[in-house]
């Protein structure tokens, strides 16, 4: 068995059996299973992915690696996308919010600025 970077240990969600690489995102993903059958949200996603964008829209590109050229634009995974009464949520279950957290939610949030964050 691989260990995780931050010894997250990996688990699955009681309602729906999907594997996640922590005890805290499994259990809220069973939360929030939870609250889409009691109709409190809806239209539940895991892993939802949001590409990102940069100034007048262009979307940002990885560097690819050292001498390649490959390259993709860059995108921000969450790890559930729903909609409440406040409209499109995206939520993410950090144990550790990192630096590039930081930077990346920052550039989500003004490339999405109708979408609601939760980092919980």
């Amino acid at each position: 068995m691989r260990v995780h970077k931050y010894k997250a240990i990996a688990a699955k969600c009681a309602a729906c059996g999907a594997s996640h690489p922590s005890k805290k995102e499994a259990r809220r993903c069973g939360e929030l299973h939870l609250m889409q059958r009691g109709g409190a949200i809806r239209d539940l996603r895991t892993q939802a992915a949001f590409p990102l964008f940069g100034m007048g829209g262009l979307p940002l590109m990885s560097q690819g690696r050292a001498g390649g050229s490959h390259k993709r634009q860059l995108r921000m995974t969450w790890d559930f996308a729903y909609t409440d009464e406040r409209g499109a949520v995206v939520e993410d279950s950090k144990g550790m919010a990192l630096t590039d957290f930081q930077l990346r939610l920052s550039v989500f949030q003004s490339c999405y600025p109708d979408i609601v964050t939760v980092v919980s």
